[in-house]
């Protein structure tokens, strides 16, 4: 039932859903838990994973968090049938731009790289999903990194501008995960000026 809720696999055959379905593991994680950590080219377990939430929130922080919680820079809120990580699949070479971190228990199920490549060649026509997603989401970075700056916080504001836009769409975790692509980009334009 999760994965019908899961953006990714709202078209995908009944052939796909069943193998994802075969191949998902379950997890469950306290509070303040750190599934993806900024800079790394791998989740916490040393295995590329992407995620789908059953239960709880999560929070996409700019950066690393810091020890003091209260100056994470929050981008975004993930929460059930919203999906995590998968960038790290669709681009291996890529480090990760911004950290997700538990802010409630969380149940999460998990695809590793090898059943997501697996579900890749084995279902030509979610390949090709995933491929339209990976392509949208690098132009819109692309044209996100073209933009002029408007002062010294000008990438900066236009990235927490599009994440408050993102807020008020929730369902749609495709937005949500520009807009941690987006503030990524914009900590890495701020820190080179």
């Amino acid at each position: 039932e999760i994965l019908l809720h899961c953006s990714f696999f709202k078209n995908a055959s009944q052939g796909c859903l069943e193998m994802s379905c075969e191949r998902l593991s379950f997890e469950v994680h306290l509070p303040n838990t750190v599934l993806i950590a900024a800079g790394d080219a791998y989740s916490v377990r040393d295995v590329r994973q992407m995620f789908i939430v059953g239960r709880g929130t999560l929070q996409v922080i700019q950066g690393k968090p810091h020890s003091d919680r209260t100056k994470n820079i929050v981008i975004s809120e993930i929460v059930k049938g919203q999906c995590f990580g998968e960038m790290a699949l669709l681009h291996p070479r890529q480090s990760r731009n911004s950290t997700v971190m538990s802010s409630s228990i969380v149940e999460l199920y998990s695809l590793t790289n090898e059943d997501f490549k697996d579900l890749l060649v084995g279902f030509p026509a979610f390949a090709e999903a995933m491929r339209a997603i990976s392509s949208q989401r690098v132009d819109d970075l692309n044209k996100l990194i073209s933009m002029p700056a408007e002062g010294d916080n000008g990438i900066m504001t236009d990235a927490m501008m599009a994440a408050t836009n993102a807020q008020e769409k929730k369902d749609d975790p495709l937005e949500l995960r520009l807009v941690e692509l987006q503030a990524g980009v914009a900590h890495i334009m701020h820190h080179l000026r």
